[in-house]
């Protein structure tokens, strides 16, 4: 329990930098894991490797997203409720001024 195994759903969140200043923001609402592992050694990549249930929209979001800023995931549980929101950055992380 607590860990991301095949059959987990997960949230997946990307960090973009642009002009200097990075924001982050939910890229998919809810996947499901096919798969799980670990970096090769000699990976340029950190982290955990997962294989994600997307379709084809969803993969070529993904792939903009792995090659021009960072992946996060979050795990979730089914009562998990996610929705849209404004991008965080270096101004809103401690709540708009």
């Amino acid at each position: 329990a607590g860990y991301v195994e095949p059959g987990s759903e997960v949230a997946v969140f990307v960090t973009l930098d642009n002009d200097g200043a990075s924001r982050t923001q939910l890229l998919l609402e809810r996947v499901k894991v096919l798969a799980t592992g670990t970096d090769q050694a000699g990976s340029e990549s950190e982290g955990a490797l997962l294989t994600l249930q997307v379709d084809q929209k969803q993969a070529q979001q993904l792939i903009y997203a792995q090659a021009n800023g960072r992946l996060y995931v979050a795990l979730l549980d089914p009562n998990t409720k996610l929705a849209p929101l404004p991008a965080t950055d270096s101004v809103t992380i401690f709540g708009a001024p």
